[in-house]
């Protein structure tokens, strides 16, 4: 076990650092501070930061976490393979777990399991969230968690000292290290865009020649049903989540009455970083300099770097969304969604829709393995705060949700949604899309293709036609799903083709010297990948009507989402489309990303306002929203902002 003199050392060989040292004498010389006062708060931030192995707090947590995970859950499932290939591993190079995230809970079983099976505990990167809660925060770090700010980008001394630590941390080897790429846990269910920041730390060290290799093992870990979705509800919403405090943690004691069902973690393949760089970065390039250089202390990435370090982030949130449990309940929140509500077109939809992500090579859980109706009885009982059966075991209806609303309430939003009294029913739709997301990732493409066919209005398209389609509607969608690094659009083409042309779906026909793709016919299977991607074209294209009517510039990039939601919920009365899902914050942020990397938009950063939207490009964006809604099937009209912000028709076309 790792010993508290072994930290101790680690804090003092950061204090020690050149790295350190340097930034130390660079605020006194540009604040005229003394350098007894700086050395002073570089211990402070360190003892701030700095984790510790205490073995009676580890054997305590263990204890704690290993009752309540029972409680909570019926099942918790680890692969032997991942863990024992991770054991054999972790002795030649210093081992780095990459989790995903999407709850509290990821960090804490990720411990509980490498302490049952005897694995090397991690030191653990961890948010600032339960610092300054007493109690916890000596269990946490005493369990290997240490702490970083949320942000510091601009102070350049907090982050010299803490790039230290972790640097420190990776050399000593003696323990992995573990942190999120995605940054903060995702709310919507999807897999967010990695964050670059602790990765390019960690790279560091091995473009620098000070490792050797460094292993990146990344860790999928899937919950039937996670303890926070009422509270990311909320969330995504515009309700800020709750400070941490003891005296909520102790009132979220509660959540140990009910069952969360089953939760999968799956070690995944380790990576060498060494091989994965192989051929795109010459490190003997820096042994040429002695390492108390500057180059060596306040280095700036080269482009060729930044480029390697994004793919490789990519490439392992892709590793950890290729080995995702799927539940069926993600599959009948989005059946029922689409409007799938017998339960025999339930079984239906989920016989179908679990074979075909089987043969994506997808993990299925219970899928074909249990009696169907009991298996939607259970998906049905995890979502029961929105879904019922009714009386007669034939139908599942959508109920409105019932929980307190007063704080939504006071929001805009809230205002304006209850005075037509569909609230509750805005938030049911949105709870089933949190669940319905957990699925988008493994059928992102097919769906895709499906939709770039044209569905419904042709039975045949020119692949040249299809091609583009896809491009658009993909890179459209690009800031909502992670998509490989290496794949372009005509490989995921001709991959989601190949998948559909499998299942019969899809053909493709030579005529001449020209290729057309048929969809044969139309079934359950069709209907759904259709419907899967529709409510974020929705969304997308009632951004782009905001944005073509309804503003003037300059404008505020941070105030839109909010106006734009006030903006879908009048849409949501004309009754144009449901729009229910185009109040999520995340998605109308994803949506005005979109617009900017298409060029509709100009953005110009002010270090004082952050990003302000300077204008338009008025014949791109018009061309850009007619399309989307084309693909989305919505009526040809243009949306009007009227002088209270509510939505109107402007004109048909």
């Amino acid at each position: 076990m790792f010993a508290s003199t072994d930290t101790d050392k680690i804090k003092e060989n950061v204090l020690s650092s050149p790295r350190v040292s340097s930034a130390i004498d660079k605020v006194c010389e540009t604040k005229g501070a003394k350098k007894k006062n700086v050395e002073k708060k570089a211990k402070y931030i360190v003892d701030e930061i700095a984790h510790t192995f205490n073995l009676k707090t580890i054997r305590f947590m263990a204890f704690a976490l290993s009752k309540i995970v029972k409680r909570l859950f019926k099942h918790l499932f680890v692969n032997g393979s991942g863990i024992q290939k991770m054991s054999e591993m972790v002795k030649f190079a210093p081992m780095v777990l990459v989790p995903s995230h999407n709850s509290y809970f990821d960090f804490l079983l990720t411990s509980l399991v490498c302490f049952a099976v005897d694995l090397p505990l991690p030191a653990i990167a961890s948010g600032q969230d339960f610092l300054h809660i007493a109690v916890v925060n000596r269990l946490l770090r005493g369990s290997g968690a240490f702490f970083l700010r949320r942000s510091f980008v601009t102070d350049e001394f907090y982050k010299s000292i803490f790039t230290e630590y972790v640097q420190q941390v990776i050399r000593d080897g003696r323990m992995p290290m573990e942190f999120f790429l995605e940054g903060t846990r995702s709310r919507s269910g999807k897999a967010l865009h990695p964050k670059s920041g602790m990765l390019s730390m960690i790279t560091e060290l091995f473009f620098l020649g000070h490792v050797p290799d460094v292993l990146f093992c990344p860790l999928s870990i899937s919950y039937e049903c996670i303890t926070e979705e009422q509270l990311y509800l909320f969330e995504l919403l515009g309700i800020p989540k709750p400070k941490e405090s003891l005296s909520g943690l102790l009132k979220a004691r509660k959540v140990l009455s009910a069952d969360y069902g089953t939760v999968h973690l799956h070690f995944g393949d380790v990576v060498s970083l060494r091989d994965f760089c192989q051929g795109s970065i010459n490190r003997a390039e820096y042994a040429l300099f002695p390492r108390h250089q500057v180059i060596h202390r306040h280095r700036l990435y080269t482009p060729k770097e930044k480029a390697v370090v994004k793919k490789f982030a990519y490439y392992l949130v892709n590793e950890q969304q290729r080995k995702m449990m799927i539940y069926p309940r993600a599959i009948i929140a989005a059946g029922v969604l689409q409007n799938v509500r017998t339960l025999d077109d339930l079984e239906k939809l989920l016989h179908e829709i679990g074979t075909l992500l089987m043969k994506l090579g997808k993990n299925v859980y219970s899928v074909n393995c249990q009696p169907a109706m009991e298996i939607i009885k259970y998906a049905v009982e995890l979502c029961s705060p929105v879904l019922q059966i009714d009386n007669e075991c034939k139908q599942v209806r959508m109920c409105p949700f019932e929980l307190s609303l007063a704080e939504l309430k006071q929001t805009a939003l809230g205002q304006s949604l209850n005075k037509t009294d569909c609230l509750s029913n805005v938030l049911s739709r949105i709870y089933l899309s949190m669940q319905r997301n957990k699925l988008i990732h493994s059928l992102v493409l097919p769906s895709c293709t499906i939709v770039a066919c044209r569905y419904g209005v042709n039975q045949k398209i020119d692949y040249d036609e299809l091609l583009s389609n896809f491009s658009f509607i993909s890179k459209a969608l690009n800031p909502e799903f992670i998509r490989h690094p290496s794949s372009g659009d005509v490989d995921e083409l001709m991959s989601s083709i190949n998948i559909l042309k499998s299942i019969s779906l899809l053909d493709v026909v030579e005529e001449g010297e020209k290729r057309f793709v048929c969809i044969n016919r139309k079934n359950v299977v069709s209907d759904f990948l259709n419907g899967l991607i529709k409510p974020f074209l929705v969304a997308y294209w009632l951004v782009g009507q905001f944005i073509i009517n309804g503003k003037s510039f300059p404008y505020e990039d941070s105030r839109l989402p909010l106006e734009l939601q006030l903006f879908s919920a009048s849409v949501l009365h004309l009754g144009i489309t449901d729009a229910s899902e185009s109040l999520s914050l995340q998605t109308l942020k994803n949506g005005i990303t979109t617009y900017k990397l298409s060029g509709c938009l100009r953005v110009q950063n002010i270090p004082s306002n952050g990003n302000i939207v300077v204008g338009v490009n008025k014949e791109k964006l018009h061309s850009f929203v007619s399309r989307l809604g084309t693909f989305a099937g919505l009526p040809n009209i243009w949306l009007v902002v009227g002088a209270d912000g509510k939505a109107k028709i402007k004109a048909k076309l």
